[in-house]
């Protein structure tokens, strides 16, 4: 089972992304990239460089900030803009 950082699992995570049980900090992900080069972030896929191919990454979402920070170890690889989905969200 994927665990979040926040030590809520996947079968729950739909109730952290309601607005009013979103932290205003920051939520960690561990995500693997496969050949398809797809990060996958609950519901939504941003495609990533080639060279993360078969890779596991750290996703940081800034809840206040509204970002998508991609780590490979301790280096910044990628960003991206990151609206906190309301919880309607289709889970």
């Amino acid at each position: 089972m994927i665990r979040i950082a926040l030590g809520i699992t996947w079968a729950n995570a739909d109730r952290l992304l309601e607005s009013e049980h979103t932290p205003e900090r920051r939520i960690v992900l561990i995500r693997f990239i496969r050949s398809d080069r797809k990060l996958g972030i609950f519901t939504e896929r941003f495609e990533v460089q080639r060279n993360l191919v078969y890779c596991y990454v750290k996703a940081e979402i800034g809840t206040s900030l509204h970002s998508l920070e991609l780590f490979l170890g301790d280096e910044l690889i990628a960003s991206f803009d990151y609206e906190v989905p309301s919880g309607d969200h289709g889970f």
